[in-house]
């Protein structure tokens, strides 16, 4: 008889036991449900609308993660765009004092070679900036800066201030030689911009945006001519006025061909900048639209959700006290 109380009794604390575990959990799931304002078994509770709501959730993830890339792409956009505008401010502050002394040599002159310098390695400098550890001129080949510079070859390129018209266009050719596409070759480290591809993104689904910006473009390796023949050499020592002149009038080209082919640039840059901002208003508003019609198949009523929390709470201490009161019983009780 001893042994079948004893069964009996283990029957009912195991019973009493599950019947807790079952008032907990579902008392925890209410709880989810009030503090989300959504069912917290969507797919068991939404029957035929399961498809809709897995679909719905698939588009918005989808778009979250878009959202997240693009922002990121607009940074490093926005990186690139003040990066050329830095460099054509450091271009201009030295293609200015050039240009007035082009004609022929003033007191400037003799500066000129100190700011090019100055301004020849802040350029080297920007157009070895990154952003999020991504270098921004280097074309695909992002993981590495874009230039290496190395004064000794444009210093044997350049070699001493020409005596004569014929020899300031032999050393501007000689220079020049260093900023061809095939010369350029000794300072550029990236991607090549005739092999390319150039940098690009998937905007949208479907949809793709090239951005890139390169070191060796032509415009870069105008400046960058310019700025090295004033480097080079120093023009205040050029003695005919003839062989002065030519070589002035060749760096100013390179300057200014390198100041109009940036600002074109930023100009291109801004429009895909404006490009990229409404395909991320777009999107968002997508993700708010897809966030709504998850909301009207799976939001709960908050206040029904609240008074089915406090059943639960009542029907489980209610249980607790009842399984208290279980396990004190003893046969001695009633002897």
């Amino acid at each position: 008889m001893s042994s079948i109380s004893g069964l009996s009794s283990t029957y009912i604390m195991r019973a009493q036991r599950d019947h807790v575990a079952r008032l907990q959990g579902q008392l925890d799931r209410a709880a989810q449900e009030v503090a989300t304002g959504l069912t917290a078994d969507p797919y068991g509770d939404l029957g035929a609308g399961t498809a809709v709501s897995l679909e719905l959730r698939a588009g918005q993830d989808r778009t979250l993660g878009l959202i997240g890339a693009n922002t990121a792409l607009a940074g490093r956009m926005e990186a690139t765009a003040l990066a050329l505008s830095e460099m054509r401010d450091t271009i201009t502050a030295v293609m200015s004092p050039a240009a007035s002394a082009s004609a022929t040599k003033t007191v400037g002159a003799a500066q000129l070679q100190a700011l090019a310098q100055g301004a020849l390695e802040q350029v080297a400098a920007q157009l070895n900036g990154s952003y999020g550890g991504s270098h921004l001129f280097s074309g695909a080949a992002s993981d590495r800066p874009a230039i290496d510079w190395d004064d000794a070859v444009l210093a044997a390129a350049a070699g001493a201030p020409p005596a004569t018209e014929a020899g300031a266009r032999q050393t501007a050719a000689d220079i020049a030689a260093l900023f061809t596409e095939e010369g350029f070759a000794a300072f550029y480290r990236g991607t090549p911009a005739s092999e390319g591809p150039r940098s690009s993104a998937q905007i949208d689904e479907g949809v793709s945006l090239t951005y890139g910006v390169q070191a060796d473009d032509p415009m870069m390796r105008e400046a960058l001519r310019g700025l090295s023949m004033l480097a080079a050499i120093d023009v205040s020592q050029i003695d005919d006025e003839e062989a002065y002149a030519a070589y002035m009038e060749e760096a100013l080209s390179a300057l200014s061909s390198g100041v109009s082919g940036l600002t074109q640039t930023e100009t291109r840059l801004g429009t895909q900048q404006a490009r990229l901002d409404r395909t991320i208003a777009v999107q968002q508003s997508r993700s708010d639209l897809y966030q709504q019609q998850v909301l009207s198949l799976e939001a709960v009523d908050p206040y029904e959700a609240a008074t089915r929390v406090s059943e639960l709470e009542t029907r489980l201490q209610a249980t607790y006290a009842v399984t208290a009161r279980l396990s004190g019983l003893s046969l001695l009780n009633f002897l």
